[in-house]
C-alpha cells in the first residue's frame, strides 16, 4: 500500500497489478505470498503498521466523507453515529478497508502465525523504527534521516463518538483490540465521561477531538 496508494500515480498504477499480478491495493499478506510463492516472500523482512480500531474507524469516516464525491454512500451519511449504524459499515467496504487489521496479516483459516516478521502500531512507529532498519542490515546514519509524517491527510471533522458507537466499533474489530493491544475501556471511559453511560440520556453530544 505504501507504494501502490496516496498518490495520483500510485492510484493509477493499482488498476494493472489485478489483471497482471492477483494484487490490489489493499491486498492481504496471504495474497501477496499467493502471487510471488512463499520462497521469495521469506527472502524479505516484512512489517505491518496496526492503529487503534476507534481512531481507524474515525479516520476512515473522515476520508470518506472528505471524498464523498467518489464515494456516493457518504452523501448520505451525516455523522459517524449514522455511518456504523449503515448497511455500508457493516460489509468490507471500499478496498476492503472497513476490514478488521488481522486479516491483512493472518490467514483467514488460521490465527496462529502472524504472516510478517514485524508488527508496528502507529503510535510507536515513529520511535522503533529506526531500530528496526538498522537491525534489518540499514546502516545507523541512513536510518536516522528518515523521517515519519503523514501524507496526504483528510481535513479532521468534529466528531460526536457515544458510548454505543464506541461499543459497535469494539464488537466489530474485537479481535484487533487483544492482539495488537489496545485497551477498549480507555475510549469506554471518555465517552462516558463526556455523555454519560448511554448515547440516549437526554445529554447533548459534546465533540469529541479524535483525529
Amino acid at each position: 500500500d505504501l507504494q501502490l496508494g496516496g498518490s495520483p500515480f500510485g492510484e493509477l498504477v493499482h488498476r494493472a497489478y489485478g489483471p497482471k499480478y492477483g494484487l490490489a491495493k489493499h491486498s492481504f499478506a496471504v495474497e501477496v505470498i499467493q502471487s510471488i510463492g512463499r520462497a521469495e516472500w521469506n527472502r524479505y523482512v516484512t512489517f505491518a503498521t496496526v492503529r487503534d480500531p476507534v481512531e481507524r474507524t474515525v479516520s476512515t469516516y473522515q476520508y470518506l466523507k472528505h471524498h464523498q464525491d467518489h464515494y456516493q454512500p457518504m452523501q448520505n451519511i451525516s455523522s459517524l453515529s449514522a455511518f456504523l449504524r449503515s448497511s455500508w459499515w457493516e460489509a468490507a467496504g471500499p478496498d476492503r478497508m472497513f476490514l478488521p487489521q488481522h486479516r491483512w496479516l493472518y490467514k483467514a483459516t488460521s490465527m496462529e502465525r502472524c504472516l510478517v516478521d514485524t508488527v508496528f502500531t502507529v503510535e510507536e512507529f515513529a520511535d522503533k523504527v529506526e531500530d528496526f532498519l538498522e537491525a534489518t542490515g540499514v546502516p545507523r546514519v541512513k536510518a536516522a534521516n528518515i523521517e515519519v509524517g503523514t501524507f496526504n491527510k483528510s481535513p479532521t471533522l468534529s466528531i460526536d463518538m457515544t458510548a454505543e458507537d464506541i461499543e459497535r466499533i469494539v464488537h466489530r474489530y474485537e479481535v484487533d483490540f487483544d492482539l495488537f493491544g489496545y485497551d477498549p475501556e480507555v475510549h469506554r471511559s471518555a465517552a462516558t465521561a463526556e455523555h454519560g453511560s448511554s448515547s440516549e440520556d437526554g445529554v447533548p453530544p459534546t465533540p469529541l477531538p479524535v483525529t
